[in-house]
């Protein structure tokens, strides 16, 4: 409906529409992480003030990474007004090291960036750049705030 609640929809109803491809990148908190050509493009819808965004990302080579691991190259700046973490749903293939648990993946206010952790864990949240290796596969999707 429109905003003067007659219940008539026009044009306006989706003038903040836009769909998109954002490229994909990989921190590590020391080291390097490189996604491979092929596969370093995510796409997104953008619907007012919602992404939602998309991505298939196969790391490429490595240089012993550690610490906090991150995606980054979000295509918009997630809302200052973001009172939560938005999850983002994540899978990892081919890692250098099992997890005990499952991945997660969550965007913070302010951080143009998907920060990766494996849940349930104390000691491995922060450094889970470690488990990332040549061949690894990140599949990921979720909606956040801008």
């Amino acid at each position: 409906a429109t905003p003067d609640g007659t219940g008539s929809t026009g044009s306006e109803v989706l003038d903040d529409y836009e769909t998109g491809t954002w490229t994909a990148a990989m921190t590590a908190g020391t080291g390097t992480i490189t996604i491979g050509a092929a596969y370093k493009t995510g796409t997104y819808v953008k619907i007012g003030n919602q992404v939602t965004i998309l991505g298939y990302f196969s790391v490429d080579a490595i240089s012993t990474p550690s610490g906090e691991f991150n995606i980054t190259g979000l295509p918009f700046t997630p809302s200052e007004s973001l009172t939560a973490s938005a999850g983002i749903s994540i899978t990892a293939q081919a890692l250098a090291t099992a997890v005990s648990t499952y991945v997660t993946g969550t965007v913070a206010r302010l951080g143009a960036k998907i920060t990766v952790r494996e849940n349930g864990t104390t000691g491995n949240g922060a450094t889970f750049a470690a488990n990332v290796d040549t061949g690894t596969v990140f599949n990921i999707g979720g909606t956040y705030t801008v």
